[in-house]
C-alpha cells in the first residue's frame, strides 16, 4: 500500500499561483512538480470556509450531504451530530492499517480516525496557554463560547494564532523521519495556514516582491477610502483597518503579502520534498496539493476574505503526484468530494464490501476511474455558503447561478450589504471576472438553472436523511473493527 501526503494550503487561490498563468512567480517549486504530475485546471471546492470544506473532503460528501454547512462559531449540535453518519476518510485508511497522523489546529471532528493529531500551535505555546487551549479545544461549546468572548484578531503569538509553514514543516519532517523506520504505511494531513489573513511571511519576502513588481500591484489595488467605504459593519472594519496597520496602511503591500505568503510556502514544500527523496520515500508516496477554498482579495468588494460564491474563493489548485498518473494538465471540472474516492482508489486498497459500500455513499467522483473521464464540462458542480451569508450555487459548463433563499440570506454580515444580487447569473466564458449579472436579462435560462439547482438541493437532502436511517457509519464501524486495526 502507498503512503500518502495530503497538504491542504488554506485560502489558497488558483489565480495567484505561476503554474495557473499567474504573471508574478509566487510557487516556482510548485510549478515543477506540477509539470511531473497531472493538475487539474478546473477544480473547486464545495464551499468557501473550512470546516464544512475540510468535511467534505473527509467524507466525500457535499456539505449538504454530510449534513454540516456552517463554519466555526455558527455551527449547530445538530450539524455535529449529523457527522455520526459519515464515515471519513481517515477512519477507513486507520483500518486498514495505516498510521495516520494530521499536523492542523482545528481539533472537534477534525481530530476523527487520525492516532496522532499535533497542532503546530501548542507545541510553540508554552504553560498555561497550552493547557487552557486543550481544556477549549474537549468541547465545541467551550471552544465556540471562547471565539466569541476573545475579539477576532489575528497576532504572531496569540492563544489561536495561526502557525507559520516553518513550525508545520518542522513537524511534518520530523514525523516523516520517524515513518521512516517503520514498515506500515502512513496518511499524513499537513495543513499550511501562510495564505490565510493577516499575511504575515518574513518581511524580507514582502519587500522584494513588492519591490520587483511594485507597478503591476499598484495597477490593480483599489483605493483605501473604497475599502472602508463598502464595509458597513464595525467588527469587520476594524479587523481589515488591523491587516492594513500591519502593512503601512498600503493596499498593494497587502497584495504582495499574499503573494508572499505562497512564495514562503512554496520554499517549504521543497524541503518537505528534498526529505521524502533524502528518506526513499518519494516513489511509494502518493502527493496531493490543494486548498481548501481561495480568496478573494478585492473582487466584488470582499476585502481578504473567502465569502461570495464567486470562482476566487471557490476555484482552487489540485496536483496528484504519483507514479499511476502522468504528468499533464486535466480540464475536466471536478471537486473536492472527488479526493476521497481517488484516494482509496490510488491507496491501492482491496476492494473489499466495505470499501465498496464507502465508495456508493460519496458524492465524488474517482479522479483514476474512466466514469470521471467520460463526463464533460457540462458536469453539474453545487455550492454553498452559510457563514457570513446564505448562498446555494450551481455550476453548468460555462454557466453559474447564485441564489439566496431570501433577502435576510443575500446580505453579508461582515460587509452589511448584497453582494452582486439576491439572484445572479454568469457566463464565465464572456465575464470569468463574474461582472456582469444576467439574471434579468435571461429569465428563461435563470429558471432553468434554478430548477435544476434545487432538484440537486432536495436530492443531498433525501442522501442526508438515508444515511440517519441507515446508520451506516455505525455498521461500517463496527465491521471494520473486527476485521482491521481499529481499538
Amino acid at each position: 500500500m502507498k503512503n500518502i501526503i495530503l497538504i491542504i494550503i488554506d485560502a489558497l487561490r488558483k489565480g495567484n499561483l505561476n503554474l495557473y498563468g499567474y504573471p508574478i512567480e509566487t510557487a516556482p517549486f510548485l510549478e515543477r512538480i506540477g509539470m511531473a504530475g497531472r493538475v487539474f485546471k478546473n477544480a473547486y471546492s464545495t464551499t468557501n470556509a473550512t470546516d464544512p470544506s475540510l468535511t467534505s473532503i473527509y467524507t466525500g460528501k457535499y456539505p449538504r450531504h454530510a449534513g454540516l454547512v456552517n463554519h466555526g462559531v455558527r455551527i449547530k449540535p445538530h450539524e455535529i451530530h449529523s457527522l455520526n453518519y459519515s464515515i471519513f476518510l481517515q477512519e477507513i485508511l486507520l483500518a486498514y492499517g495505516y498510521v495516520t497522523i494530521a499536523i492542523d489546529t482545528l481539533h472537534r471532528w477534525h481530530r476523527r480516525g487520525f492516532k496522532y493529531y499535533i497542532d503546530p500551535t501548542q507545541v510553540h505555546i508554552k504553560g498555561g496557554k497550552s493547557i487552557l487551549k486543550k481544556i477549549i479545544h474537549r468541547s465545541i461549546k467551550l471552544e465556540n463560547l471562547w471565539l466569541k468572548i476573545v475579539p477576532f484578531l489575528s497576532s504572531k503569538r496569540g492563544l489561536f494564532s495561526k502557525p507559520t509553514a516553518k513550525h508545520v514543516t518542522e513537524l511534518a519532517l520530523y514525523m516523516l523521519k520517524r515513518q521512516a523506520n517503520y514498515k506500515k504505511p502512513f496518511f499524513l494531513l499537513i495543513h499550511y495556514w501562510d495564505t490565510h489573513t493577516p499575511y504575515i511571511p518574513p518581511q524580507t519576502i514582502v519587500d522584494r516582491l513588492y519591490e520587483n513588481n511594485k507597478k503591476f500591484y499598484v495597477k490593480i489595488k483599489p483605493s483605501l477610502s473604497e475599502v472602508i467605504e463598502k464595509i458597513h459593519n464595525n467588527s469587520w472594519k476594524k479587523y481589515i483597518l488591523t491587516l492594513f496597520r500591519t502593512h503601512d496602511y498600503n493596499l498593494a503591500r497587502v497584495l504582495a503579502a499574499y503573494d508572499a505568503s505562497i512564495l514562503y510556502i512554496d520554499f517549504h514544500l521543497k524541503l518537505l520534498f528534498k526529505e521524502l527523496e533524502t528518506l526513499g520515500l518519494i516513489d511509494n508516496t502518493l502527493i496531493i496539493i490543494t486548498a481548501d477554498h481561495g480568496e478573494s482579495l478585492y473582487e466584488h468588494s470582499i476585502f481578504f476574505d473567502h465569502h461570495g460564491l464567486y470562482d476566487v474563493s471557490l476555484a482552487v489548485p489540485l496536483i496528484i503526484i504519483d507514479r499511476e498518473m502522468q504528468g499533464k494538465f486535466i480540464e475536466t471540472p471536478t471537486q473536492l468530494i472527488d479526493l476521497f474516492p481517488t484516494i482509496i482508489d490510488l491507496a491501492g486498497l482491496k476492494p473489499t464490501q466495505y470499501i465498496k459500500r464507502a465508495l456508493s455513499n460519496v458524492d465524488g467522483i474517482s479522479l483514476v476511474r474512466d466514469s470521471f473521464y467520460e463526463t464533460s464540462e457540462d458536469r453539474l458542480l453545487f455550492f454553498e455558503e452559510s457563514y457570513t451569508e446564505r448562498k446555494i450555487a450551481l455550476r453548468v459548463g460555462p454557466l453559474k447561478y447564485i441564489t439566496a433563499l431570501s433577502r435576510r440570506d443575500a446580505v453579508c454580515r461582515y460587509c452589511g450589504r448584497i453582494h452582486g444580487g439576491i439572484e445572479e447569473l454568469y457566463d464565465l466564458r464572456a465575464d470569468p471576472l463574474e461582472v456582469i449579472n444576467l439574471a434579468e436579462k435571461k429569465p428563461e435560462l435563470k429558471a432553468l438553472l434554478r430548477h435544476e439547482l434545487f432538484k440537486i438541493l432536495k436530492r443531498l437532502e433525501k442522501r442526508k436523511m438515508r444515511s440517519k436511517l441507515s446508520k451506516y457509519r455505525l455498521k461500517m464501524l463496527n465491521a471494520l473493527r473486527k476485521r482491521e486495526h481499529i481499538n
